[in-house]
C-alpha cells in the first residue's frame, strides 16, 4: 500500500511517486493520495487511484483502505 500526498516538494506529485514505485516493483501496488488543496479534484485521478481530503476522517480512510486492499475477484 502506498500513501502519498498529492503535492510533494520540488514540484513533484504523489501521482509521479506512486507511478515510480509501481514501475520499480513491477506491480500495481494499491495507493491512496491525500491533499489539503481545496482546488484539487475529488474524483479518482485514475481507475485505481483516489484522493482523500485532509483532515482525514478515520472511518472514510478505513473504508478506502479496505477497498484498496480487497482481493480482486
Amino acid at each position: 500500500m502506498i500513501l502519498a500526498d498529492l503535492h510533494l516538494r520540488e514540484d513533484k506529485s504523489g501521482i509521479e511517486a506512486i507511478s515510480s514505485v509501481r514501475d520499480r516493483v513491477g506491480a500495481r501496488v494499491p495507493a491512496l493520495l491525500f491533499t489539503g488543496d481545496t482546488g484539487a479534484a475529488s474524483e479518482p485521478v485514475a481507475d485505481d487511484l483516489r484522493i482523500l481530503r485532509k483532515p482525514l476522517d478515520p472511518m472514510r480512510l478505513r473504508t478506502f483502505l479496505g477497498q484498496a486492499l480487497r482481493p480482486e475477484s
